[in-house]
């Protein structure tokens, strides 16, 4: 079954959220035991997956993974933008450049960046990034799966 990743736009601006789209629903209990496995994988994988949205604001976050990770859950990560939270000012020139590049298309679909954890350490994360298109194919996001790659012990924010 072909799937596909759409926002939830709330008074069609605001990203409420993101839901999965089956191009082929004729098996509705096929479809269902897919989505069944996806939000079980979602739940349980150890990286952080998340969605930012065209302003780079965070619209989803598995919550264990996140948490551990970065130490933000999903309510308190949803809504703020990546260089409010986890991003330290001086690479905020350097992840812009790759978020606008993701946008175009242009590159950037791997990177490793110095991220901030809740707790003011600071942490190194690689992602893996894949931009989200709308159905007429305009960037409006970007998905991503982080992992934390090393801690730097003796230094902090």
């Amino acid at each position: 079954m072909d799937w596909t990743l759409q926002p939830v736009l709330n008074q069609g601006e605001k990203t409420e959220g993101l839901f999965l789209v089956a191009k082929d629903v004729s098996d509705r209990w096929q479809m269902e035991k897919q989505l069944q496995l996806i939000q079980t994988t979602v739940a349980t994988v150890k990286e952080c997956l998340f969605w930012i949205d065209e302003q780079a604001k965070f619209h989803f976050v598995n919550n264990s993974a996140c948490e551990r990770i970065f130490g933000y859950n999903r309510e308190e990560a949803i809504g703020w933008h990546a260089k409010e939270l986890i991003l330290p000012p001086e690479v905020h020139a350097m992840v812009a450049g790759v978020y606008q590049n993701l946008m175009q298309r242009k590159r950037g679909q791997h990177s490793i960046n110095e991220n901030i954890t809740k707790a003011d350490r600071i942490i190194f994360c690689e992602r893996f990034n894949t931009t989200q298109s709308d159905k007429d194919g305009k960037a409006i996001g970007v998905a991503s799966i982080c992992r934390s790659a090393m801690t730097s012990p003796n230094r902090s924010r």
